[in-house]
């Protein structure tokens, strides 16, 4: 089973441009490192990454790699620095610069970032279909934080083809939404699967809004005592054994991390077993599953 969840990887790049995740003491990834992990993917059956625009120099990085082509590459674009003008010229920019970081004259998907900077520029979705259009871009979609922003879509029929989505055993919102999606031939793509590395955090280190992340994490605790399963490995399968999932992001911050998770995807089996009680873990509050409310 374990080879077979490898294609559902989607290797997310944000740590090749920022210091990215509450429990990454590393930093940026030197360019030498990153090149190791993206040969070693590509060895292992991973075909597709996730960058933005918004993640450094990461699609710099990517376009510096020999064989970047060789992979799906689905990026982002951040409305945030949009301030007045043409909206769509503003997007037509900002692929522009998307394509010539990578080096590459087509993307596998191209999604709209900062979804309450969309809801004020709406327009800008033309744009996005004429990219599609024109076969710069294969698939359109967006990456979204909370389930209200996809009943929007629906609300004002916004046809997509990609989503990207939260999803762990401690964040299921959006679950109630993938047959839906399914349904609509729109491919679910889930990122968080360690809550931004949240699971690797100490007790006391949990204070603020975090701290009521203590319970679920101790019963998480608990099941990998029990069941001889590692934490990591409980949260990385979790979300590989939805049929529903198309694809999950995991980022890595060095390439030992790269082949730790590789070979978690061997205990799935052992998951897959102690799923129903993984719903005990489950956690509703937004304070906790939204990085941006962290304090």
């Amino acid at each position: 089973m374990g080879n077979e969840l490898v294609k559902k990887i989607c290797l997310g790049t944000a740590q090749f441009g920022l210091d990215y995740g509450i429990a990454n003491t590393g930093g940026k990834i030197p360019p030498k490192e990153i090149f190791e992990i993206l040969e070693q993917a590509k060895r292992e059956g991973v075909d597709t990454l996730d960058t933005s625009s918004a993640y450094g120099d990461s699609e710099s990085v990517l376009g510096r790699y020999p064989s970047a082509g060789n992979f799906k590459i689905i990026s982002k674009m951040s409305l945030l620095d949009f301030k007045a003008g043409d909206i769509k010229d503003f997007a037509q920019a900002q692929i522009t610069k998307t394509l010539t970081a990578l080096g590459t004259k087509e993307l596998y998907g191209y999604l709209i970032q900062h979804f309450s900077s969309f809801r004020q520029n709406l327009n800008v979705w033309d744009a996005m279909t004429e990219f599609k259009k024109r076969k710069t871009v294969r698939y359109i979609g967006f990456s979204l934080y909370k389930p209200e922003e996809l009943e929007f879509l629906f609300k004002n029929n916004i046809a997509f083809d990609l989503v990207q989505i939260p999803y762990s055993i401690f964040d299921r919102r959006f679950e109630p939404y993938f047959e839906i999606l399914k349904e609509c031939g729109v491919q679910i793509f889930v990122r968080s699967v360690f809550l931004q590395g949240l699971i690797f955090v100490s007790d006391d280190k949990l204070v603020g809004s975090l701290s009521g992340a203590k319970t679920q994490l101790r019963k998480l605790q608990e099941l990998s005592q029990e069941y001889k399963i590692a934490t990591s490995a409980i949260c990385l399968n979790f979300p590989f054994l939805d049929p529903l999932v198309d694809k999950v992001v995991i980022g890595v911050d060095s390439l030992a991390q790269l082949k730790d998770n590789l070979d978690s995807l061997k205990m799935a089996g052992k998951v897959s077993e102690i799923e129903d009680y993984l719903k005990d873990v489950c956690i509703s509050d937004e304070d906790i599953l939204l990085p941006s409310r962290w304090k």
